[in-house]
């Protein structure tokens, strides 16, 4: 992500409603700058000036109307200048416009998943056209996420049950990053996703094309295809490579396994088991010692994407 703006300390401004937000924030800083500034420097002044003294009478102060007046008027005139402003860019950015290209959104633990009307389907990376206005439709699977674009200036809580949306029109090709932000578990902090604005005739493209993996993926040895799948997929969030602890098993040393089950018996690790567990993981007890929280992957991966899986588990030795 680059960074923009007056001081470099935001992200960069990828919509209008962004701009119009930094406009606004800008404004605010400037307005809290201007009344500061000169407040400090007459208080700072008036410690030195009317500071206690011996034997000196104080005098009764009894107001000044046009004074109170003034920082009573002027104030209020800002304030609501300001909730004007404010109010506009809201509700510019809460009401899509209805010619808006949809498109689903699944919040799992923990990962983002994204579903076009042409049956496509991604997780980890939403690609979309530039200078497209895009709406969102949002739920969870399990719990309460919420979907925060930074580089967009947008968020809304994904709650399961229930839909929720956001709009936005991006103005610059480039690479945009999705964060998690409200606490929904172990692997919070991992629940990312990318959104890859794209010219156009690259999308339509990328759009009308199979699903099935790529000529270059193919050309790959099924072990390397699986490695990538696995961080592609999102499955490194909760399974890791090295035989450390994290939310769910690690894939090392895990082929050929007597795992131990939740109900006390064991299963054998081999094709069957890591195919039942990716397509169907709240079959059976569950793996003993982890919480049951894997979503399903049923229609999500080709029958050559589970196998190079498989492949790239058994290479863990």
């Amino acid at each position: 992500m680059k960074n923009i703006g007056l001081t470099n300390f935001l992200p960069e401004a990828a919509t209008e409603i962004a701009t119009r937000w930094d406009e606004l924030f800008y404004f605010l800083i400037g307005v809290s700058v201007f009344f500061f500034v000169p407040i400090i420097v007459v208080a700072t002044i008036f410690v030195f000036k009317y500071r206690s003294k011996k034997h000196k009478k104080v005098e009764d102060i009894h107001g000044h109307t046009p004074l109170e007046i003034f920082w009573t008027i002027i104030p209020t005139i800002i304030v609501l200048f300001i909730f004007g402003w404010g109010w506009f860019v809201y509700v510019k950015m809460t009401h899509a416009p209805k010619d808006a290209f949809e498109i689903k959104v699944i919040g799992k633990q923990w990962l983002w998943q994204f579903n076009y009307d042409n049956g496509k389907t991604t997780i980890g990376e939403l690609n979309v056209p530039v200078n497209q206005r895009i709406k969102l439709i949002m739920t969870s699977d399990d719990v309460i996420h919420s979907f925060f674009v930074p580089d967009f200036r947008t968020k809304n809580d994904v709650v399961p049950g229930l839909y929720t949306s956001i709009w936005f029109e991006p103005t610059t090709v480039g690479e945009h990053r999705v964060y998690c932000s409200e606490y929904c578990g172990g692997a919070h902090s991992s629940m990312l996703a990318k959104i890859n604005v794209m010219p156009e005739d690259e999308w339509l493209a990328w759009y009308q094309k199979s699903s099935a993996p790529s000529a270059e993926d193919l050309a790959l040895p099924p072990a390397e295809l699986g490695a990538k799948l696995a961080q592609d997929k999102g499955c490194v969030a909760c399974h890791s490579a090295d035989g450390s602890v994290a939310i769910g098993p690690s894939f090392k040393n895990l082929w050929g396994k007597q795992e131990e089950m939740a109900d006390g018996s064991t299963q054998l690790v081999d094709a069957n088991y890591i195919r039942e567990h990716i397509e169907y993981p709240d079959k059976g007890s569950g793996v003993k010692g982890f919480p049951r929280v894997m979503p399903s992957f049923r229609g999500l991966l080709t029958e050559q994407e589970i196998m190079a899986i498989i492949e790239y588990i058994k290479s863990l030795k």
